[in-house]
């Protein structure tokens, strides 16, 4: 039973990739898919705003691709001020965030960020696993977002678009690894 339970995270980190995703609601089992694709699937990567523009080039020199239209939006629920910009290349999309203001806790600590067809059931899913949701979803210029952290630490951004959006899959390699110490791979399994 302990090996199932601490297995929960890492399964529904797996299975949200790949799009399915069991919700276990008290004694029921309910499945639902919210999963939408890996081309929505991006790594965040937080730069100061000088030097959003060459950070951009650079990964596009390097890995080729192309990016969506940068933008100046706030992105969190509190007051705040970002450049952002995808930059959808071969290996993986990347999300940008260049802050012109400073950083509101606990953005910035979130790795990935995961496109979902359904955020309440999403973050029942990540409850239901042991993960803590530290920025409970809210309402952003084009959908919702929440931040969860799994056990371990781990943070994720999940989100949520009112017009679903519609990008090319450019991926030719899913390359999506963390590693753990002996210590946090421990919590995580007995969580």
């Amino acid at each position: 039973m302990r090996l199932i339970r601490g297995l929960q995270v890492p399964v529904l980190t797996i299975l949200l990739i790949v799009g399915t995703v069991r919700v276990a609601v008290s004694q029921q089992t309910a499945t639902s898919n919210v999963a939408v694709g890996p081309q929505y699937d991006t790594t965040h990567v937080y730069v100061t705003a000088d030097d959003f523009d060459h950070f951009v080039a650079s990964v596009l020199a390097t890995f080729g691709g192309t990016t969506t239209k940068q933008v100046v939006a706030t992105v969190t629920p509190t007051p705040s001020s970002t450049l952002s910009q995808l930059i959808l290349t071969p290996v993986g999309t990347i999300s940008v965030f260049g802050y012109k203001t400073p950083v509101p806790y606990p953005f910035g600590l979130e790795r990935t960020g995961y496109l979902v067809t359904d955020m309440d059931v999403a973050v029942r899913a990540a409850r239901v696993t042991g993960a803590d949701v530290l920025v409970t979803p809210f309402d952003d210029p084009i959908g919702k977002d929440a931040i969860i952290q799994w056990p371990g630490g781990v943070s994720t951004q999940i989100y949520w678009h009112t017009t679903p959006p519609s990008y090319k899959s450019a991926l030719r390699l899913a390359d999506r690894e963390t590693h753990f110490g002996e210590f946090v791979s421990h919590r995580i399994l007995g969580s």
